[in-house]
């Protein structure tokens, strides 16, 4: 038997096992034209023969970030998609600009467009075939290892541990045992080319650090296989997320009732008599589970969810008072020893916004945004330098509740990062640099040394522009657009709070 044939036959098992391609499934193989695509889509190919119903089909998105080469790797897997006779799709954006607009990575960009653009194609194929489409990708045993690194670099749990995962709701690795050798073996032995990206030798990304720096040093010095390590540990930490996943499916039907309004209520008693271990997991299953009961879900998949608000709703359940506000809408309530998850805090005054708020600044004069828990915030403008004086004046007095900056500084800032300023509660990743300090530190970092704990936090408010953090109301304000002897025009940030609760 042959290297590709045996590597084949280890496909194939690792496909049966884990249930990844089936009889009369319909694939749609997202191919870059590099070797881990092109063996994948080789693979699928092969797979196709044995199987008549089988459907394969192939998608390529062009990021257009490496002119010309980009271009030629689109031209690429067409034809080879041509060649082996399988239907061809694909897309292209501008990743670039994509990333600027958004302010993310370039890396982030491009996967959120891509995947984007592969669900849109694969939602289109369901049309015209009438059954699911499963969308491939050619992670390999490699990619997994450096994914647990990374993972444990963050601070990750078991789950992180794990790795990659075999299936990922509609998303199959079908190549995730493969190594590297065997991938190139794959196509060595067909005689199949395949485009070779000329950024994966330069050192720019963190997987690429991993690959041409960090774990050749680790090998030399360590004298072990690093990868091969991390895939043992992935396995192992595999093992136990699945019994710890088992165990929390278990007993959350004891510690939660689900409401018909999209709603969670949680039993605190219950909750807080857990193993640590299962208690998160119990609250980060039932906020992935609350919605507006019309199938939106802002915390699907809990990834998204960091461990700060966790631990705020972990040390607030059972004796916290009123709304505590976890993120992206999302808000915990108590109405007397109840507590229930919720995307509808409580009641609202009629005709007010719920935060986080966009800020349009006024021309002129003043504006005034209601919000949502009967308070306002109040945005006045002071052209010249008399009003100006004045409105510093009191600020001053008023404590950090109003703050003043620098107009057209602002503007000019706003208008550099290609951002909106919206008045929020603090989120995970803020960033401050508070004006007269050296330098910058996380806003979290921030708050623990102005003596505002996690579970104090949910009442924060603050304006920001992206992650930087402009000011925080009644605590601090940033070095962002600050008031200096050149400045004409100021801008003023009042916040209002409700005289009664509601």
């Amino acid at each position: 038997m042959s290297d590709f044939l045996k590597i084949y036959e280890k496909f194939k098992t690792v496909s049966a096992e884990r249930g990844l391609i089936a009889e009369d499934d319909a694939v749609l193989a997202a191919v870059s034209g590099g070797r881990d695509s092109t063996a994948m889509l080789l693979l699928l190919a092969k797979l196709r023969e044995e199987r008549e119903d089988l459907f394969i089909s192939v998608f390529h998105y062009n990021h257009c970030l490496r002119g010309e080469e980009s271009n030629g790797d689109e031209r690429f897997v067409k034809g080879l998609a041509e060649k082996l006779r399988v239907d061809y799709f694909s897309g292209r954006g501008d990743v670039a600009k994509y990333a600027a607009d958004n302010k993310l990575s370039v890396e982030t960009a491009a996967r959120e467009l891509r995947y984007s653009a592969l669900r849109d194609c694969a939602a289109g194929i369901e049309k015209w075939l009438g059954k699911k489409v499963k969308i491939a990708v050619a992670h390999t045993a490699e990619d997994r290892a450096e994914t647990v690194f990374l993972n444990i670099v963050r601070g990750s749990s078991v789950e992180g541990l794990e790795g990659i995962k075999y299936v990922n709701g509609d998303i199959i690795r079908p190549i995730l045992d493969l190594t590297k050798d065997e991938v190139e073996t794959v196509c060595a032995e067909l005689g199949q080319d395949y485009r070779t990206d000329s950024t994966n030798f330069e050192r720019i990304g963190k997987r690429n650090v991993l690959r041409l720096d960090v774990f050749p040093y680790i090998d030399k010095k360590m004298d072990c296989d690093t990868k091969e390590r991390l895939l043992s540990l992935s396995k192992l930490a595999a093992t136990d997320a699945d019994y710890l996943a088992k165990e929390t499916d278990r007993v959350y039907s004891d510690c939660t009732k689900a409401c018909e309004n999209g709603d969670v209520e949680l039993l605190p008693e219950k909750i807080c008599a857990l193993h640590p271990a299962i208690r998160s997991r119990v609250l980060r299953k039932a906020i992935s589970l609350t919605g507006d009961g019309k199938g939106f879900f802002p915390y699907r998949d809990c990834v998204s969810f960091g461990s700060e608000p966790l631990e705020r709703l972990t040390a607030w359940l059972g004796c916290g008072k009123g709304t505590l506000e976890l993120g992206k809408g999302t808000f915990c309530v108590s109405k007397g020893d109840r507590y229930f998850l919720t995307l509808r805090p409580g009641k609202k005054v009629p005709g007010t916004n719920p935060l986080p708020v966009e800020i349009s600044l006024p021309s002129a004069g003043t504006a005034n945004v209601p919000l949502g828990d009967g308070g306002s915030l109040e945005i006045r403008i002071a052209p010249g330098k008399e009003q100006l004086k004045i409105a510093l004046e009191q600020a001053t007095a008023s404590g950090e509740n109003e703050a003043v900056f620098d107009l057209d500084v602002l503007l000019e800032t706003m208008s550099k990062r290609g951002g909106q300023l919206l008045l929020r509660a603090p989120e995970e990743g803020d960033r401050i640099r508070p004006i007269g300090a050296s330098g910058g530190k996380s806003l979290g970092k921030f708050l623990t040394d102005k003596k505002i704990g996690p579970a104090d936090r949910s009442s924060v408010r603050l304006i920001a522009l992206g992650k930087d953090v402009v000011h925080v109301f009644e605590v601090r304000r940033s070095d962002i657009a600050p008031v200096t002897e050149e400045t004409v025009n100021g801008v003023i940030f009042a916040l209002k709070k409700a005289e009664t609760e509601i």
